[in-house]
């Protein structure tokens, strides 16, 4: 037995099917309307435009090399933190009001760091007082390397040290002379 419920669903479902039938007989058209000719033919036949060609797309290039950073003018200087305590190399030249840019190497198991200060400051950081500031101290882990870009205001001497606590005290120093 047939509701009107079913026979609601089945005239949709017919009146979609027509219109799906419909569609394939539509022509579309992008040019001016057909005109009849004497003989009933249609005289320009509408059509659509060509499709376009598509290129075949090339390979990507490889990713082009990073550029250089141009050189900020500051003057490298390689040092290493050794488990021996010692800082290599033990003395160090500089100009004053020239950037420096300490490239430095924990070659070592240990912890080490690297800071720039008089003897008393090396003494206080070791001690655990005072803070050294970002400017002019590093952590430097094992088997690693940092770098660091200071530049000495005025001429005189100052000393780089790792203040883990009983480094410096045990000789892990390098003077720097400013000139």
């Amino acid at each position: 037995m047939m509701t009107s419920l079913s026979r609601h669903r089945t005239g949709a479902c017919l009146a979609l099917l027509a219109v799906v039938a419909l569609a394939g007989c539509v022509r579309v058209s992008s040019g001016p309307a057909p005109v009849a000719t004497p003989n009933g033919a249609s005289g320009s036949s509408a059509t659509l435009p060509p499709r376009p060609t598509i290129a075949p797309t090339e390979a990507p290039s490889p990713t082009p090399a990073p550029t250089a950073t141009p050189d900020d003018g500051a003057t490298p200087i390689e040092v290493s933190l050794l488990d021996s305590m010692a800082i290599d190399p033990k003395r160090i030249t500089v100009e004053a009001d020239k950037p420096v840019r300490f490239v430095i190497t924990n070659k070592g198991a240990l912890e080490h760091d690297f800071f720039i200060g008089s003897d008393r400051e090396q003494k206080q950081r070791e001690s655990g007082q005072g803070e050294p500031g970002p400017d002019r101290y590093v952590q430097v882990p094992p088997g690693e390397t940092v770098t660091l870009l200071y530049t000495f205001p005025t001429e005189g001497r100052t000393i780089v040290g790792c203040v883990v606590p009983g480094h410096y005290s045990a000789g892990m120093k390098s003077n720097i002379t400013i000139e």
